[in-house]
């Protein structure tokens, strides 16, 4: 079964001066399932990876998840 990731997720991942970096990574190591992110934080996570950690890390981020490493969810009419 995915696991819905939010914002908060990927930029604890992302950044180790987070103060939440070592439990998402150690939870993330010892899940088997794939990650799954709304497209609605997509942007957000791409500003703030590029803001506060480098144009590499939001390049790797675009790069993760064209290679299918985070899947995109979608949001459709009825969503909303």
């Amino acid at each position: 079964m995915p696991l819905l990731v939010d914002t908060g997720v990927i930029f604890a991942l992302a950044y180790r001066k987070d103060a939440w970096h070592a439990r998402v990574r150690a939870y993330l190591e010892s899940y088997a399932g794939p990650l799954l992110a709304p497209v609605t934080i997509l942007p957000e996570v791409a500003y703030l990876l590029r803001d506060r950690i480098g144009p590499h890390a939001e390049q790797a981020f675009a790069v993760s998840l064209a290679d299918g490493e985070i899947g995109v969810e979608h949001v459709t009419h009825k969503d909303w």
